[in-house]
């Protein structure tokens, strides 16, 4: 069964309400809100303790989901949820780090909306990425774009900016999975270059509605939505302790091809900012060397439609 826009965002904004108690409450049969909602028995939070949801706190919430949906216009940013149309395929089956499945059900999203559905590949690494690690991710990105696939990262500073940049270079379309809301760009020091995301006709995306703010759950999140969007994920450089590597587990975890970068200079290679590299090369990862294994993977992933 379907749910709104405003039935999504209603929910949402009851406290301790998730995505699964939302497809869960979709699931219930025909009737108004209210109906599926007393029939799946939804609790909320109260303070430390949980309590039967109430008419009230339902209307409560669609006062505040009216205003986020007046939010979201006055900012430009469209809203897709799970039961839209313009929701991509590829993340019904979104998993994380550890393997359980939990598909973000509700996008907001300020840009090209049709860029979800592309092929794309994800890039990605850490904030602070050695000269190697720059190059590599300018130019890998710059390939991919060159190919026609749309380059994801998550906008940070490091590899993020970089593979953004490149995609850009190149004239190619690339997709920001932000951790907070798209009303404020989280480091501000990306703010032009999401503009500049925007005015080549790329996509700002968040699980997270505009006033949201980032901490280091949510970027944990939004690391499972980078993976699921792509066919495949190419980790510049990573530390093993790297936020990079939740993103990285998760693709392993829902089957897309995963990519780590080796160098040819063994001083890097052996360096902190590549551990996470060789530990993921020990847990399945596929090596990625030179431009030649770069046309190989974007031209299988669009001859094979992976992910679109």
């Amino acid at each position: 069964m379907r749910l709104t826009a405003h039935e999504v965002l209603t929910l949402l904004s009851l406290r301790g309400v998730g995505g699964k108690n939302v497809l869960d409450i979709a699931g219930q049969g025909d009737g108004d809100l209210w109906m599926r909602v007393s029939k799946y028995g939804l609790k909320v939070s109260e303070g430390r303790v949980r309590v039967p949801c109430t008419e009230e706190h339902l209307r409560n919430a669609s006062v505040r989901a009216d205003a986020i949906q007046r939010k979201c216009l006055s900012l430009g940013i469209d809203v897709v949820t799970y039961f839209d149309d313009a929701y991509p395929e590829k993340l019904r089956g979104t998993v994380d780090e550890d393997g359980s499945v939990c598909p973000p059900v509700l996008l907001y999203c300020k840009g090209d909306v049709t860029l979800l559905g592309r092929p794309c590949v994800a890039v990605i690494g850490t904030r602070e990425p050695t000269e190697y690690g720059v190059r590599a991710a300018g130019y890998i990105s710059e390939s991919f774009a060159k190919s026609g696939m749309a380059v994801v990262s998550g906008l940070a500073l490091g590899c993020d900016t970089y593979a953004h940049r490149g995609a850009l270079r190149a004239g190619g379309c690339t997709v920001a999975v932000m951790g907070g809301g798209l009303d404020a760009v989280y480091p501000v020091e990306n703010a032009g270059l999401a503009d500049e995301i925007l005015r080549a006709g790329g996509l700002l995306v968040s699980e997270y509605p505009p006033g949201a703010v980032v901490t280091r759950y949510t970027l944990v999140d939004r690391d499972r939505i980078q993976a699921a969007l792509s066919a495949a994920v190419v980790v510049i450089q990573a530390g093993e302790k790297s936020g990079t590597m939740h993103a990285a587990r998760a693709a392993l975890r829902g089957g897309r091809r995963l990519y780590a970068v080796c160098y040819s200079d063994a001083v890097t290679m052996a360096s902190d900012e590549c551990s996470g590299n060789r530990s993921l090369l020990g847990l399945g990862a596929m090596s990625l060397r030179g431009s030649e294994s770069i046309s190989k993977i974007a031209d299988e992933i669009l001859k094979n439609g992976e992910h679109c």
